[in-house]
């Protein structure tokens, strides 16, 4: 893919999960397709545990909302920089060893960046690296184990 075709497919991308899409994000996504959180354990493997991901995000923030701030495409990947904001209204669970955070009703406005790489013009491998202290901290998570602690 050159460099516009690349922007474009991200452009649609980031649109599916604004308009949480699921069933287009997927035709999107190539069938092996690998979605890792860095500094995690976390890696989705497949059409079927990315959608999963996907869901888990759209149903913990309905009002869930992506922009692109910055990006670099070149040949077969493509480099974003991005802000997300939504209102936390369903649980979310962020690490599978860690316990669900309940609904807090806080509106965060976070930031992170991915990387992605893109084959036959599908996604292929996403590596995403986001604010997640950022986040915990906006939704009181922090504080509350901050309390329990001491």
């Amino acid at each position: 893919m050159n460099n516009l075709e690349l922007v474009k497919l991200n452009d649609q991308v980031i649109e599916t999960w604004n308009n949480h899409d699921t069933e287009k994000f997927l035709a999107l996504c190539d069938e092996s397709v690998v979605w890792s959180i860095s500094k995690g354990p976390e890696t989705f493997r497949g059409k079927s545990q990315v959608k999963e991901y996907f869901n888990a995000w759209k149903n913990a923030f309905p009002d869930l909302k992506l922009k692109i701030r910055n990006r670099i495409a070149d040949a077969d990947q493509i480099f974003v920089e991005y802000d997300f904001s939504g209102t936390h209204k369903g649980n979310l669970q962020t690490r599978a060893e860690l316990p669900e955070i309940a609904a807090t009703n806080k509106k965060v406005n976070s930031s992170g960046c991915y990387s992605a790489r893109i084959k036959n013009g599908r996604i292929t491998e996403v590596t995403n690296y986001p604010d997640r202290l950022g986040l915990l901290e906006q939704l009181g998570v922090l504080e509350a184990l901050h309390h329990v602690s001491h």
